[in-house]
Order: C-alpha cells, then sequence, then structure tokens
C-alpha cells in the first residue's frame, strides 16, 4: 500500500522507487549535511509539501535524525511557523 502513489498524468499507479533521485557525492559538504535520498524521505517530503502548500498544520514526529534533517534540508522555505 504504501509503496506506490498514484499518478495522475499516467493514470496509473507508480512505484516511490521511481521518484528517488540518484545520490551525487558532494565533497564540499559537511557529514552533517549530507542526505542520501531514500523512499521513505521522497515520499515523507513529498506528502508534506502537499499539506504544507495546502496551508493544513502538520506535526511531524520521526524516529530518526535522518528523516528530521531531510525534511529540515528539502523544506527550507517554510517559513517561521514551522519547528523541525
Amino acid at each position: 500500500m504504501f509503496e506506490y502513489f498514484w499518478d495522475s498524468e499516467l493514470v496509473g499507479w507508480v512505484p516511490w522507487v521511481k521518484l528517488v533521485p540518484e545520490y551525487v557525492h558532494r565533497p564540499e559538504l559537511q557529514f552533517n549535511q549530507i542526505l542520501v535520498p531514500t523512499v521513505d524521505t521522497v515520499r515523507t517530503t513529498w506528502i508534506l509539501n502537499i499539506l504544507l502548500n495546502r496551508q493544513c498544520p502538520v506535526c511531524t514526529l520521526t524516529f530518526t535524525a535522518s528523516l528530521s534533517l531531510s525534511l529540515s534540508l528539502s523544506l527550507p522555505d517554510c517559513g517561521r511557523e514551522m519547528h523541525l
């Protein structure tokens, strides 16, 4: 159930893994700034973008620091009201 999303352009179910970009190493980044995209980070960012664009209140609880880092790096312009 959670491995696919509905693509309205293709009019069908597509696996999330198709949206995961290839990791490109950037040596200038510090270790704590490196983010390797995964299905979980892509899926969570996609869902949060939809909710935030609709100005829905969102509370996220993450089990790992990597997901929190992913959200803060991928949604940097959310405004002052957002706390990660």
